[in-house]
């Protein structure tokens, strides 16, 4: 069996070993999207359509409602918001409903809003619309270094990205063929020559024969 080859770490030098240590000391900024670590940075909008996954509950308990059920892996807990109110907003999501619109149905104050979607939002409720129209603009694995979910980017600079495409899309010179004005033109310039080589003349009587 041949002996597997083992490489060496490469040699920063010192400017390299000090980068390496800024990267591990550096607090987490939030804007970062670049990182490893599975964090929603998505932020809903009052106008996107909110969804969420089948089968999912809501139960309560001493720190706030608890989201349980459907796809979730873990139960998701809602601190300091009672379950009724996190209850009646999932009722209100009905396929059609915006944020704005499940806002007033569940009788949301903000604080209880953004403890809902700070906990919530990006894994037991969806904006699948939002997500698919900025997708289609720039698809997400061309963003990120590590493969994760959509959820994981920020919709501003998603957004942005998907302006600076369009605009690089639209400043591109719209391509013209002449292979139609070339092959009238050769046509054109041939008839006289045909002319004057004797091209013989059809009789239309002969055509019309010729025809039938």
């Amino acid at each position: 069996m041949p002996e597997a080859l083992t490489l060496a770490e490469p040699e920063l030098g010192p400017a390299g070993a000090a980068y390496e240590r800024f990267l591990r000391e550096a607090p987490e900024t939030g804007d970062d999207y670049l990182r490893t670590d599975a964090r929603v940075r998505f932020e809903p909008h009052d106008d996107d359509v909110l969804l969420a996954p089948l089968g999912l509950s809501v139960s309560e308990s001493t720190a706030g409602a608890v989201l349980a059920g459907g796809t979730l892996p873990r139960a998701v807990v809602v601190p300091g918001v009672p379950r009724e109110r996190v209850a009646a907003f999932l009722a209100a999501l009905d396929g059609s409903a915006t944020l704005a619109r499940a806002r007033i149905s569940g009788g949301l104050e903000p604080d209880a809003e953004r403890a809902l979607l700070k906990a919530a939002f990006g894994v037991a409720l969806f904006a699948p619309h939002a997500v698919t129209a900025l997708e289609r603009a720039v698809s997400a694995s061309e963003l990120v270094r590590f493969p994760g979910s959509p959820y994981e980017i920020e919709r501003n600079y998603w957004a942005n990205m998907a302006a600076v495409r369009r605009a690089s899309a639209s400043s591109k010179p719209a391509s013209t063929t002449h292979t139609g004005a070339s092959t009238r033109s050769r046509s054109s310039t041939s008839s006289p020559s045909s002319a004057k080589t004797g091209a013989r003349s059809i009789d239309p009587r002969a055509a019309s024969c010729g025809a039938a």
